[in-house]
């Protein structure tokens, strides 16, 4: 009895980690999990961490982070930094989508913001101010990747969302 009062305690308090931010923006339980492994860096986790505390002080869920959808990210913004476009479709017309398709992710639906010249710090508040990106941030997704890349004195950001196939 008492071994399984405690697995759910340590059950529970699991859970309840994972959507828990420290005050330095780092996403504490997520780098226990295989699903988000080596495909952060902090710029990644900064802006996860701001946008789950946006999605919370509205009374939205919080977004859980997803190597695909970061990997998706990070290969949008590096598509965008060396064939110098920014557009969520390719410069050839291939959608945004391309990008998400290409990991293999089961999802239902999926959305895109995306930013230029803004630091980790700064991204979210243009992203909130901006009508058509802040729907992007109050929708039901269930999961988020971020990735950015920097050439040319240009910083492009990219928030990849998704409500994942169960």
């Amino acid at each position: 009895m008492n071994k399984a009062i405690l697995l759910f305690v340590a059950i529970s308090l699991t859970i309840l980690n994972i959507a828990i931010f420290n005050e330095a923006s780092e996403v504490a339980a997520y780098t226990h999990t295989s699903v988000y492994s080596a495909e952060m860096n902090d710029y990644s986790w900064d802006v996860v961490a701001a946008t789950n505390s946006y999605r919370e002080s509205t009374g939205k869920s919080v977004l859980l982070p997803d190597s695909r959808l970061a990997r998706a990210a990070q290969n949008k913004a590096d598509s965008m930094c060396k064939d110098n476009y920014f557009s969520h479709d390719l410069p050839d017309g291939t959608k945004w989508t391309k990008f998400i398709t290409d990991t293999s992710l089961n999802y239902l639906n999926a959305g895109e913001n995306l930013g230029k010249g803004y630091s980790s710090t700064t991204i979210l508040q243009a992203w909130i101010d901006s009508p058509k990106h802040k729907e992007n941030l109050d929708r039901n997704y269930t999961h988020i990747g971020v990735g950015y890349s920097q050439c040319n004195g240009k910083l492009y950001s990219v928030q990849e969302f998704a409500t994942l196939v169960q």
